[in-house]
């Protein structure tokens, strides 16, 4: 055999062969965690603001709704707002609609979701809170089997 050859054969063949490997198990680790993530349920936030800019205040928030997906994040933000509000449509400015999150967390019992925010920006406040005092803003929880509340701002 040649000296070519047996070098082949000797040092470069099993590096290639273990890099090989170790590119394949990283790709199916990567696969594995991936899929894994897929299938957390998500949650999402939903935050309701009036004014612009520095100005705009938070008004209306329901905490960590169940999600079934995150195409539906918008639709479900406005149903969620009518329904704290009791009226049918909301106001609000649909090119300035904000979506962040994704981030895993951890519930007090273990369990784990993802969790989505999505803001949106009144034009005008629903009639339900109109009076809201500045410092007040409209919140709803889990386990949603009472009406939204009025908080006083942090």
């Amino acid at each position: 055999m040649s000296t070519a050859g047996k070098f082949w054969t000797d040092h470069v063949d099993p590096f290639v062969g273990m890099a090989v490997l170790i590119v394949a198990m990283a790709l199916w680790f990567g696969e594995i965690r991936q899929d894994w993530y897929a299938s957390l349920p998500c949650r999402l936030t939903v935050v309701f603001r009036n004014g612009d800019g520095v100005d705009a205040r938070e008004v209306m928030r329901c905490e960590r709704a169940g999600l079934s997906g995150e195409g539906e994040m918008r639709a479900l933000g406005q149903q969620i707002g009518a329904q704290m509000v009791g009226e049918r449509t909301l106001d609000f400015c649909a090119p300035s609609v904000e979506y962040s999150g994704g981030d895993i967390e951890a519930e007090s019992d273990g369990s784990i979701y993802r969790h989505f925010t999505v803001a949106l920006r009144l034009r005008k406040l629903p009639a339900a809170i109109n009076d809201l005092a500045l410092d007040e803003v409209l919140v709803w929880r889990p386990p949603f089997d009472t009406e939204p509340v009025r908080e006083t701002r942090a």
